[in-house]
């Protein structure tokens, strides 16, 4: 076998690509400022978009995902102006900070699939590949040994190498999986399993098991249905959970503690109930919160509320709730993969937070957005 690398034309666009994944990285690691990630990314988009009106290039691609994104961003943000409005305190600058993270990974995706050839793709998805894992070592330098690799438990949830990671690394898995990329599968996999988040764990080897039978499968609508009601009533099951009621039940019967076993999250939802003094739009909640518990306690890991659509609920009402799911499952509709991952992102938003992690949104925009005609080519000619 022989592997053929090939240097695409868009020269400054690709080193543009490759600076926003080294400054991601830095900042990543608390070297610099997520400002400098921001720009470069925005930089590409801006490039790119110059190479869409001086080309004359005709806009084929990514539309319909394009329209029901801005969509449920437009309306997050036209519903928090008016609460804030309401409350009379408007605070532009957390409300347009989750605006801006939220937008760029769809407008990057939308200008990338209609600027950028198509044997071009598979170059600035192996950065990513090459990025994340560089990352992993980076971030895990001192942990990196069989000892700590052999004392993962998935039972206690515990790692030495944990981090977000995972969910990039199983979005890339199922990308590789969908275009029958084996080999690079398998290192997305490995690597997911080693940033031990409990669902990304199981997920990994079971997808790529299955990975035929998933790409042969085809997609049902009762499926997208039951994603889309599920999304929905997810708030509304988190907050039976969190009562009172819910937790003595469990502990009388069964001796459980339901906030142990949910890590805390229970303490900080009513942590952040029981001292905010309203909910004022998108990120008010995770705003105070962070700033509460570090100024009363002197934590950190208790500054986010470790459920989105809960978040959505009380910061845009059951409106924003109702529209970012409908409108995220209709976007992951195209294909079975595609599905997948909407799912991943879905259920890791119940259970835990993914709306504020940018860089699992920019790799998830940048695939959705490629027509199934253009699947990545497998690099390996024999």
């Amino acid at each position: 076998m022989s592997y053929k690398v090939k240097i695409p034309k868009c020269k400054f666009r690709l080193f543009l690509f490759i600076l926003y994944n080294f400054f991601f990285v830095l900042y990543m690691a608390k070297k610099i400022s997520n400002i400098y990630y921001l720009i470069t990314i925005s930089l590409f988009c801006i490039s790119n978009f110059i190479v869409l009106l001086a080309k004359k290039r005709k806009i084929s691609f990514g539309i319909k995902e394009t329209k029901l994104g801005m969509f449920y961003i437009i309306s997050l943000l036209v519903i928090s102006l008016l609460i804030q409005l309401n409350n009379n305190d408007f605070k532009f600058n957390i409300l347009f900070n989750d605006i801006i993270r939220m937008t760029l990974p769809i407008i990057n995706g939308f200008i990338f699939v209609n600027t950028i050839d198509e044997k071009d793709f598979n170059t600035f998805f192996n950065i990513f590949l090459i990025r994340f894992i560089l990352q992993f070592i980076f971030l895990n330098l001192n942990f990196i040994t069989l000892r700590n690799i052999l004392s993962i438990s998935w039972v206690n949830s515990t790692s030495s190498m944990e981090s977000s990671l995972a969910h990039d690394f199983i979005i890339m898995e199922m990308y590789y999986l969908y275009n029958n990329n084996r080999i690079k599968s398998i290192i997305c996999m490995i690597f997911c399993m080693l940033s031990m988040k409990r669902l990304s764990f199981i997920l990994a080897p079971i997808l790529y098991l299955f990975s035929k039978k998933i790409s042969n499968y085809k997609l049902k609508e009762f499926q997208i249905r039951i994603l889309k009601i599920c999304a929905i009533a997810s708030p509304f099951i988190v907050l039976g959970l969190y009562s009172n009621y819910m937790q003595n039940f469990l502990h009388s019967h069964f001796g459980l503690d339901l906030n142990t076993i949910m890590s805390g999250r229970i303490q900080i939802y009513k942590t952040l109930s029981k001292n905010i003094p309203y909910y004022n739009g998108l990120g008010s909640s995770n705003a105070f919160l962070s700033s509460f518990v570090k100024s009363k306690y002197g934590t950190t890991w208790d500054g986010i509320l470790h459920n989105d659509f809960l978040r959505l609920l009380l910061e845009t009402t059951i409106v924003g709730v109702i529209i970012v799911a409908n409108n995220l499952v209709e976007i992951c509709k195209k294909n079975t993969w595609i599905f997948l991952m909407g799912c991943y992102l879905i259920i890791v938003a119940i259970t835990s937070h993914i709306f504020n992690y940018f860089s699992v949104w920019i790799t998830f925009y940048m695939i959705v957005m490629i027509p199934e005609k253009y699947k990545l080519k497998n690099e390996v000619t024999k």
